[in-house]
């Protein structure tokens, strides 16, 4: 009856992103943290830094990395997700049990901006709140929102500047995770081929070649 909490923070501060996920377990026995401090563009491309640690029994290892994503790691990663979405039955449904089954307890967005003019820049607050408050209508569509969402706007008159960050905290039962996972096995087996391909997005090439 364990919680799998998820803690996130979200930042985007003029053309600078900070991420920081921290994912804890079965009474604090897995916990996992990933930090992405920097991410920056660089003409067509995305460098970010990476840094994330956890228990011994938590994949992904520890350590720091930097990585870059251009527009043939996009076109890969489309490519593995058509797979997936080939090779198992109702894959969207079985994410959409995962969404309706996650709780929301935390959700504080702060926003603040300007634009250097004092119109555009109510203008821009207006329509900052109109944005927000959409994403939030869809939002609640998809997960169980337990909490009242926190959201604010405050407009820069004098300044060029935006800034805005979202920290929120997830939840979901271990066991309805456990019985989403049978789900997702017995639906990978209806297709012929399905363990073949996940094996070949979340294995390393040099293993799944052998599958």
């Amino acid at each position: 009856m364990s919680n799998i909490v998820i803690k996130s923070v979200i930042r985007r501060e003029n053309e600078n992103d900070h991420i920081e996920i921290k994912l804890q377990a079965l009474f604090g026995l897995v916990r996992y943290h990933l930090e992405i401090p920097i991410a920056k563009l660089k003409g067509m491309e995305l460098v970010f830094k990476r840094e994330q640690s956890g228990t011994p029994i938590t994949p992904g290892g520890e350590g720091t990395s930097e990585e870059t994503i251009d527009r043939h790691t996009i076109m890969r990663l489309v490519e593995k997700l058509n797979d997936l979405l080939k090779y198992t039955r109702d894959l969207t449904g079985i994410a959409k049990q995962v969404l309706c089954k996650t709780r929301i307890t935390e959700w504080i967005w702060t926003t603040k901006l300007g634009t250097g003019d004092a119109v555009w820049t109510a203008m821009t607050t207006g329509m900052a709140w109109s944005a927000k408050s959409s994403v939030m209508g869809v939002f609640s569509q998809m997960v169980r929102l337990q909490t009242i969402p926190q959201m604010d706007v405050q407009p820069l008159f004098n300044q060029t500047s935006f800034t805005t960050e979202i920290v929120s905290t997830a939840k979901i039962r271990v066991i309805q995770m456990l019985v989403v996972g049978v789900r997702l096995i017995g639906r990978i087996r209806a297709v012929k081929g399905g363990f073949r391909a996940w094996g070949r997005v979340l294995l390393p090439r040099r293993l799944s070649r052998n599958i």
